[in-house]
């Protein structure tokens, strides 16, 4: 039914951060609503209108959704990218799960896109225990019964709007599947976390995959990720 979108090495490891000094405008959504994963080019897949949601094609419902936070801009170790790190893996993931996706924005977009401004902002909405408001919601929450919940490692942690996100949902009694993006922290110990903050969910394995690899070894990483789907 609705359709939708590091840790620390020597400074910090964001998956979604890196090198050059560019300014850069990202164009930022008014609104946000889940999507359907296109599965394949021929794939009958209704257009959304003023934002209604496109209707599943499947003959039964679907019962799975990607829901991440990502960044483009200026990237760590890439440099500046028009698709984040992490939504490229989202992608993938939602067109070998036939799933709904779910792109978490901030209501009110205050993260800068040059790296060290980001970096700076990330700490301090880490220290301050932020809690950005969401941008849109997912209206049929109750029919999803898995969860693939995907963000960039920040200062060794979560993005704090992805805490946002976990504590807007209720996410008992659903399978939470993480997979992360990173500069070399891997999962920073979030799958860990996630499984203290959900205990009544069944949280499995999750997948990290260096940012760069995402970024510039398509091959790679979609065999990467298919092999890391197989058994879910």
């Amino acid at each position: 039914m609705k359709k939708l979108i590091f840790a620390i090495g020597i400074m910090l490891c964001m998956a979604g951060c890196g090198a050059s000094k560019q300014n850069i405008t990202v164009e930022q959504p008014t609104e946000n609503s889940v999507k359907k994963a296109v599965v394949t080019e021929t794939a009958d897949v209704p257009q959304t209108q003023d934002g209604e949601t496109a209707q599943n094609t499947d003959t039964a419902a679907n019962d799975t959704i990607v829901v991440y936070f990502s960044r483009e801009g200026e990237q760590y170790n890439v440099g500046v990218i028009d698709k984040g790190n992490t939504a490229i893996i989202a992608d993938i993931i939602a067109e070998e799960k036939n799933a709904d996706m779910f792109r978490l924005y901030p209501a009110v977009d205050n993260y800068p896109t040059a790296y060290k401004e980001l970096t700076d902002y990330a700490k301090k909405e880490q220290a301050e225990n932020a809690r950005p408001e969401l941008l849109g919601t997912i209206d049929n929450w109750e029919d999803y019964d898995t969860v693939y919940l995907g963000y960039p490692i920040w200062w060794g942690d979560m993005p704090m709007i992805v805490y946002s996100f976990i504590e807007s949902y209720d996410m008992s009694k659903k399978t939470v599947i993480p997979f992360c993006t990173h500069e070399g922290s891997g999962m920073s110990g979030t799958d860990e976390k996630l499984k203290q903050m959900l205990p009544d969910s069944t949280v499995l394995a999750g997948l990290a995959v260096q940012g760069k690899t995402a970024q510039k070894n398509d091959d790679s990483v979609k065999q990467t990720v298919k092999d890391w789907l197989a058994d879910k």
